[in-house]
C-alpha cells in the first residue's frame, strides 16, 4: 500500500507504532491511546525510529493526528518523571524528540499564522519549552503568530518590538517549582512595558491571568483565555503541518 524503497523503510519498531497510528484512526481512538503506542520510541536509545516514524506519518497524511498526541505524550512524561519512574535525561530526550515532531509537523500551520504577534516568553529558570511551543501551535491554528521567546529578564523582554507592541502576553512556566517565581516576573515585566496589557501565564496544566486579572482565571486553554481579555482569532482550521 505504501511505497517504501529498502534504505527509507522505517525500522520495526517504528512499523509497529505506524500500524498502532493507522489502527488508531480507524478506531477514532483518543489522543492519549496513541501517545501510549508511540511511546517506545521517545525512549529508544537511537533517535533513528522516531524520526522515520514521524516522517512516514506526515508521508501518509497523519500529520495532524499525531500532532494532537503530543501534548498527552508530553504530560504522560511529565507524570513519570514526577512519580520517579524516568530520569530527569529520559525526559528531556523524550521531550526533545516531541518538540523536534512539532517543528517538523506544524511548519505550515506556523507559516501561515499572520496577524499581531501574541509572543509567549519561556523565563530564564525554565528548562523545559515544549508547552510554549505547543501552545504557539495553537494559536497559529486560529491564525496567531506567537513566537516562542526564552530565557529573557524582564527588561530583555520589554524592551523587544514584539513584545512592546503586542496586544497581549503570555508567560509559560512548565512546573510547580517555578511557579513561586512567576508573580514577581511578572509583576517585573508588567513594570518594564510602556502601557498595560494582559499578562498571562500557564503551562501544562492550566492558563491563568497574570497581575491584571481579566476574568479568565479559570480557562486552561490559552486561545480562550485571551478571547476572555478580548481578542479576537481567525480560525485557520487544522492545516497539515
Amino acid at each position: 500500500m505504501y511505497d517504501l524503497t529498502w534504505d527509507d523503510r522505517p525500522p520495526p519498531i517504528a512499523l509497529r507504532s505506524l500500524a498502532a497510528l493507522r489502527e488508531n484512526i480507524r478506531g477514532a481512538r483518543a489522543d492519549a491511546r496513541l501517545a501510549v503506542e508511540f511511546r517506545p520510541l521517545l525512549l529508544d536509545e537511537s533517535e533513528m525510529p522516531w524520526r522515520a516514524f514521524v516522517r512516514q506519518a506526515a508521508r501518509e497524511g497523519f500529520g495532524d493526528r499525531l500532532l494532537d498526541a503530543i501534548a498527552p505524550a508530553a504530560a504522560d512524561l511529565g507524570d513519570d518523571w514526577m512519580q520517579d519512574r524516568l530520569s530527569f535525561v529520559d525526559v528531556s530526550i523524550g521531550s526533545s524528540r516531541l518538540q523536534d515532531a512539532l517543528r517538523q509537523l506544524a511548519g505550515q500551520t506556523m507559516r501561515r499564522a499572520a496577524g499581531p504577534a501574541i509572543p509567549i516568553l519561556v523565563p530564564p529558570w525554565e528548562q523545559h519549552v515544549l508547552a510554549a511551543h505547543l501552545a504557539a501551535l495553537r494559536l497559529a491554528r486560529r491564525g496567531r503568530r506567537a513566537p516562542v521567546l526564552t530565557g529573557l529578564s524582564p527588561a530583555q523582554a520589554a524592551a523587544m518590538p514584539v513584545v512592546r507592541q503586542a496586544p497581549a502576553i503570555l508567560v509559560s512556566c512548565s512546573g510547580s517549582p517555578g511557579r513561586a517565581r512567576l508573580p514577581a516576573y511578572v509583576s517585573s515585566l508588567g513594570s518594564c512595558l510602556r502601557s498595560p496589557v494582559p499578562i498571562l501565564t500557564g503551562g501544562p496544566a492550566e492558563m491563568d491571568t497574570g497581575p491584571r486579572p481579566l476574568h479568565s482565571r479559570e480557562r486552561k486553554d490559552p486561545v480562550a483565555a485571551l478571547e476572555a481579555c478580548g481578542l479576537r482569532f481567525d480560525d485557520l482550521g487544522d492545516a497539515p503541518g
